[in-house]
């Protein structure tokens, strides 16, 4: 007979609401639905141990059920790939851990008897309780839910269908099931690991079960000197080496107190049909080789398919000692289980290798503020990464975003989103006046800090880097200077006028005047579309992609300059409770001149909270005069190594097993890239997998490009939007 719930009891423990059910057979079930731990950022070392030290004190009333449900899913979720996600789909990954006690046969008459007396069921759940150590969870630093009495259908036959054998399968329903059987453990030994890194090849669904109980030590004892005296008479290799053996175990058990636990491990594989099913367990017995002997059960499918279940015994166990017990329990994954996905509204979120989603949120705990560098060669997905960072973003209405590069990467994204988009050109007005900040706010340090460290940028020479501290000075009595005459238009020129005694390197600054070179920069735009040109649109993209870097570098930097006197200006002085986000894509183009203010901003960020993203081609790039954006950087996105080992590893800050990780990152075309991210919550790789509309969205191959625009303009009135909408079919 299959068991079932007859009653349940709900105790309150350590703060928790634990919700205990009572079978059929007597057996008294605890379970909560657990957090995997991450094997690329987690000790595999550290959870073994302590996973050992658990089982060595197990009692040996207890048996542990260890529940994976691996299956496909697309649930969608609110962020800003919501869509994309249904679309892609993800692997929903479940982990439970169920504590299970049989109770004696007069206490089963009881439960089923008497149960209208609910004092005999909580006495009975209470001593339950005692038996069990809930401590591992603390000690495994693992998030843990406790079941609730509905929860524990899950591990239950449905009642409404029909269980019977066929073909030597479980038929329930329209579906087949099927069960694989681990019968000999591996000859060598295994690490947690080996279970990860073999059950991503697995199809889905399965869930794998394991179930563990604990040998009383004399017991255990009593069978070793058995076996020892049985190996000792035999004569030839193999009854020798089950002798050292036999004395090795005898060893950890009687002087290192090592216990010895009943082992059975089995998968469940639902299919339609027949063949499905033992297609699927053919590929799985040759992908779990490296576990040990699994077999596909077709005789005794029915008594497996029962220990498969809540509170049933074991069918086919094998023993082990505690310290090899851990490496066939599933509770870490290259992956994230589901019950870790509630992103916030600014949550970053992308596959991990196992095919789960990872929701990273750039202002989430243990970030101080959101600094981040995308560093990757042409081709390997930075510019696509930086755009769906911006999404996510701009996904939470309280985030105000400023883009800028020079390949105009961002423009289809910025139009998408509803942004206001800013060229840079010699020959027409900048758009923004940095000194107009001075009308906004009364005269303090930060002010003068934000406009010294702008005219610091425009007046170096081309060999200079860093002004010198009593140039910086100069700079810094002169704006003083100017700013307290109280000028009723402040712009550079009434700068330039009224300080002109006071200012260094004056013919430097002529060029930006009017009748200069560059006299357009800084001049502002008359509002003739106020949907396009508004500065107070939450994301302004400034697009320098009609700048030559050869020619009209020192433009660039000027213009990068006064946009950075805007975003730090709002930073400090105009926040109206939102966050700000600067974004600053092809970073070699701006960051040599402008590092100063580079530094300047992130000092602000860091101040406020806020969040300051760099992305550029080589790691030698975010290095200016031995200074280095990357250490302002606590989170890194690494495509591709550009440099030596020993020089990347150091630029970076990572370990030779890290360097190797970023080696081994893969890359299908028209499937997924793979990123390497460093925080400091941990190192990880993920994969970004694109829907067809996110990928017409963010491609820059100009091949694609050209289809978008020829669509655009053989379709009048088509919206942006629309012509995505189009093209995704294509592919």
């Amino acid at each position: 007979m299959l068991p079932n719930i007859i009653e349940s009891v709900e105790i309150n423990k350590q703060g928790k609401k634990l919700c205990i059910v009572a079978l059929s057979n007597g057996t008294l079930c605890l379970g909560f639905e657990i957090q995997i731990k991450d094997a690329q950022t987690d000790s595999i070392e550290f959870l073994e141990s302590e996973l050992k030290s658990y089982l060595t004190h197990l009692s040996t009333k207890i048996r542990l059920r260890f529940v994976l449900d691996s299956r496909a899913c697309n649930e969608s979720l609110n962020h800003s790939r919501s869509q994309a996600i249904e679309s892609l789909g993800f692997v929903e990954n479940r982990l439970y851990l169920i504590f299970e006690k049989e109770l004696p046969v007069f206490e089963l008459r009881k439960i089923k008897n008497l149960f209208k007396a609910k004092s005999y069921l909580e006495t009975d759940a209470k001593d339950f309780l005692n038996d069990i150590s809930l401590e591992i969870f603390a000690n495994l630093e693992m998030l843990a839910v406790p079941l609730n009495i509905d929860d524990y259908a899950l591990f239950l036959p449905d009642p409404d269908k029909q269980i019977s054998l066929n073909s030597g399968l479980i038929q329930s329903g329209q579906s087949c099931l099927g069960i694989i059987k681990l019968i000999k453990q591996a000859n060598h030994k295994i690490s947690m690991l080996t279970f990860c890194q073999n059950k991503d090849q697995l199809s889905l669904p399965y869930r794998y079960i394991v179930t563990i109980e604990s040998e009383p030590a004399l017991k255990t004892e009593r069978e070793l000197r058995q076996n020892s005296n049985q190996s000792q008479v035999g004569d030839d290799a193999i009854a020798a080496n089950n002798y050292i053996k036999t004395q090795n175990a005898m060893k950890k058990v009687i002087s290192e107190g090592a216990r010895f636990l009943k082992i059975e491990a089995q998968i469940l594989i639902e299919r339609q049909s027949v063949d499905e099913v033992k297609k699927s367990a053919a590929d799985f017995i040759n992908y779990l080789r490296p576990l040990g002997k699994f077999y596909f059960e077709s005789f005794g499918t029915l008594e497996a398919f029962k220990a498969a279940l809540l509170g049933q015994a074991q069918h086919y166990a094998f023993k082990e000692i505690d310290e090899v017990a851990p490496s066939y329990l599933p509770v870490c994954s290259f992956g994230n289980s589901i019950m870790k996905l509630a992103p916030e509204p600014s949550s970053l979120v992308l596959h991990r290798p196992d095919e789960s989603l990872h929701c990273t949120s750039p202002f989430q705990t243990g970030y101080e503020s959101y600094s981040a560098c995308i560093i990757g060669l042409p081709g390997s997905g930075k510019s696509v990464l930086g755009n769906m960072i911006t999404r996510a973003l701009h996904f939470d209405p309280s985030i105000n975003i400023v883009k800028l590069d020079v390949g105009g990467s961002h423009s289809r994204e910025t139009a998408m989103l509803g942004g206001a988009e800013y060229e840079f050109t010699i020959d027409k007005p900048g758009g923004f006046n940095p000194f107009s900040i001075i009308k906004k706010v009364s005269a303090n340090n930060d002010l003068v800090q934000i406009l010294s460290t702008f005219l610091e940028t425009i007046v170096k020479e081309d060999h200079e880097l860093f002004v010198t501290k009593d140039l910086k000075a100069d700079i810094e009595q002169s704006l003083q200077y100017y700013i307290a005459t109280n000028p009723a238009s402040p712009c550079i020129d009434d700068f330039l006028f009224v300080a002109k005694n006071y200012i260094p390197r004056i013919k430097l600054l002529n060029r930006w005047s009017s009748g200069g070179i560059y006299g357009n920069a800084f001049k502002e735009i008359p509002e003739k579309n106020p949907e396009k040109q508004n500065f107070e649109n939450r994301l302004k993209y400034f697009n320098f992609s009609k700048i030559s870097q050869a020619l009209d570098s020192d433009f660039a930097q000027g213009g990068l300059a006064s946009v950075m006197v805007a975003f730090n200006f709002d930073m400090l002085f105009n926040r109206q409770g939102r966050r700000f986000v600067f974004m600053a894509d092809e970073v070699p183009v701006f960051v040599q001149k402008c590092f100063s203010f580079f530094d300047l901003s992130i000092s602000n960020i860091r101040k406020y909270g806020d969040g300051f993203i760099t992305i550029g081609q080589k790691s030698e790039h975010f290095i200016v005069g031995g200074k280095s954006l990357l250490e302002a950087s606590p989170s890194k996105f690494i495509f591709t190594v550009d440099a030596k080992d020993e020089v990347f590893s150091d630029r970076l800050r990572i370990s030779n097993q890290d360097l190797a990780e970023i080696k081994s990152l893969s890359r299908v075309h028209g499937k997924y890239s793979e990123v390497f991210h460093i925080d400091n919550l941990g190192k990880r790789a993920y994969r970004i997998m694109l829907s067809p509309h996110e990928y017409w969205s963010y491609t820059s191959k100009k091949e694609d490009k050209d289809k978008i625009q020829n669509l655009l303009t053989n379709v009048p009135g088509l919206t942006i939007q629309e012509a995505m909408q189009c093209l995704s079919y294509s592919l």
